[in-house]
């Protein structure tokens, strides 16, 4: 059983420490309380992720639903569902989704020839 500190678990979501808090204050993911510290196991985190992806499948299922009972969809729901599976199947890290959000920036030299770590992007 393996524990992790509230910022190693914070990392592994990707959200802040302070948030992390929070979740376990309300009490989403279970942790145990070791002194003033708090350690939470990683197969509550990992429950905690597979709960999220449910609850946003089916609200992703859901919303799909009423756009194409309203007529906001040419096709039908059987097809947007055949797409949402495949969608669905593709691998993690996937890295589509950063190409087309950044596709209008090009990288640019610094500014400061002396500071070399920092890059700036022009639209």
């Amino acid at each position: 059983m393996q524990r992790l500190t509230t910022q190693e678990a914070a990392d592994f979501l990707g959200i802040s420490r302070p948030a992390m808090v929070k979740l376990l204050d309300q009490g989403k993911i279970r942790y145990d309380p070791l002194g003033r510290h708090r350690r939470i196991l990683v197969s509550e985190l990992l429950a905690y992720v597979e709960r999220r992806g449910e609850q946003r499948r089916a609200a992703l299922d859901q919303m799909t639903a009423e756009a194409s009972a309203a007529g906001l969809y040419g096709g039908r729901p059987e097809e947007y569902a055949a797409a949402l599976k495949k969608v669905r199947k593709r691998p993690a890290g996937n890295d589509a989704p950063m190409r087309s959000r950044v596709s209008g920036l090009v990288a640019c030299e610094p500014a400061d020839r002396a500071n070399r770590s920092i890059t700036r992007y022009e639209v």
